[in-house]
């Protein structure tokens, strides 16, 4: 069984009860919360206003970054992380993901030991909170989100940490081309609490810029299938972000993305 959810960063609803309202509207069972509406809408407001509807907060968005390169700015970053943290547990999410942050000079190796380093940091308060941290891998162009760019790598780091409270934000855009990635999906499905979906359009040259599911060139359906049979239990979450959502609106690409969803056989 496919378990989705609906990305609130794609929706272009004023606040986070114009995008509830839609979400609801459409039968969509589950959402991830974007921290900037929740902030809008006040944490404690935003938490009655999803305890209230008939949707399941999966996950907020909104964990760092955090400035690898300057440490004089650690101790007010882990802060507000942790600040993070505690908003997701407000609102029920059991997922917080991450945007690391960049490396600017500093090599891969360098750049992970500072992560690693402010990780044990906030991954005490995430247990206290039984909130997982899920870091995205971003898109090589995107250096300045973070220096995972890969799936592969996201998995190694997830399993060098070794904790329940830490796993991978998987984004398909970004791993659908990855050597080892089926074996990938099968084998460490387990460190994937969230997976991104969405699709990759030919002959598209830039980032971020994505397209309904069905529309596009990705194997989502083999992807999909591959996590289910395996026996993953996470969610699939729709984020479709770019050119065709701002032309199109939100509304239509989710109307067609969970229309092929919904036919998809798992």
């Amino acid at each position: 069984m496919v378990r989705y959810s609906v990305n609130e960063v794609m929706l272009d609803g004023a606040t986070l009860a114009d995008d509830v309202a839609m979400l609801v509207e459409l039968r969509v069972p589950a959402m991830g919360v974007d921290r900037r509406k929740l902030l809008a809408a006040g944490v404690e407001e935003g938490a009655r206003l999803l305890a209230d509807a008939p949707i399941d907060v999966y996950f907020l968005q909104g964990g760092g970054p955090f400035t690898l390169t300057d440490r004089s700015r650690w101790p007010a970053e882990i802060d507000a992380f942790r600040r993070a943290i505690d908003d997701a547990a407000a609102i029920g999410a059991g997922c917080l993901q991450v945007t690391i942050g960049s490396p600017g000079p500093l090599s891969y190796e360098e750049a992970e030991a500072c992560f690693l380093e402010l990780l044990e940091a906030v991954l005490p308060h995430a247990e206290a909170n039984q909130v997982v941290l899920a870091p995205e891998h971003n898109h090589a162009l995107r250096m300045d989100l973070g220096y995972i760019h890969t799936l592969h790598d996201a998995l190694d780091l997830a399993d060098a940490v070794d904790s329940p409270w830490f796993g991978v934000c998987g984004e398909v855009n970004n791993a659908w081309i990855e050597r080892h990635l089926y074996d990938n999906l099968a084998r460490r499905h387990g460190r994937i609490p969230l997976m991104q979906i969405n699709d990759f359009a030919a002959g598209t040259l830039c980032t971020p810029e994505r397209v309904a599911l069905g529309e596009g060139i990705i194997p989502l359906e083999r992807i999909i299938t591959t996590m289910v049979h395996a026996g993953y239990a996470g969610w699939f979450d729709l984020e479709v972000v770019g050119t065709q959502v701002r032309e199109q609106g939100a509304r239509a690409v989710v109307e067609r993305s969970l229309a092929w969803l919904r036919r998809l056989e798992v």
